[in-house]
């Protein structure tokens, strides 16, 4: 039967190309892996930078915050409207810590789900060789 006569051509086009695709992809995802291992440590020095230089300025800000309060004498009507700012300050500097952390541990994660992803594909593409020695 020649090729062109043959029930299953289709398939075996779709399959190859399939093949030239994970290829392609595998690459991508090498060269990505690539890139974040050798950024990975730098983004880490970034937001541990960030990260501590908020934690000082909201320790300055309510610091500041205190003492401009203890200073002036306020009035009963305006600690409402205080207290609303200073909870929106917490409510926005608590999204930044939990911002940072998540860029911290990000960071440190190393991109596993990618790396094993490429082992196995390395696993399943390794020439056999047979564990039996000939004598």
């Amino acid at each position: 039967m020649t090729s062109a006569g043959n029930p299953f051509r289709p398939l075996t086009t779709v399959m190859s190309s399939r093949e030239s695709d994970d290829a392609m992809y595998v690459e991508k995802l090498r060269k990505t892996v690539r890139q974040w291992d050798r950024w990975r440590w730098w983004l880490v020095a970034f937001h541990a930078v960030i990260f501590s230089l908020l934690v000082v300025s909201i320790c300055c800000i309510f610091s500041q915050l205190q003492q401009d309060l203890n200073s002036f004498g306020i009035l009963p009507q305006y600690t409402s409207a205080i207290s609303g700012i200073v909870f929106s300050i917490g409510l926005k500097s608590g999204f930044w810590f939990c911002t940072a952390i998540q860029c911290l541990v990000t960071g440190l994660s190393g991109m596993r789900k990618e790396q094993m992803l490429l082992e196995l594909y390395d696993e399943k593409h390794r020439p056999f060789i047979s564990p039996v020695s000939n004598d």
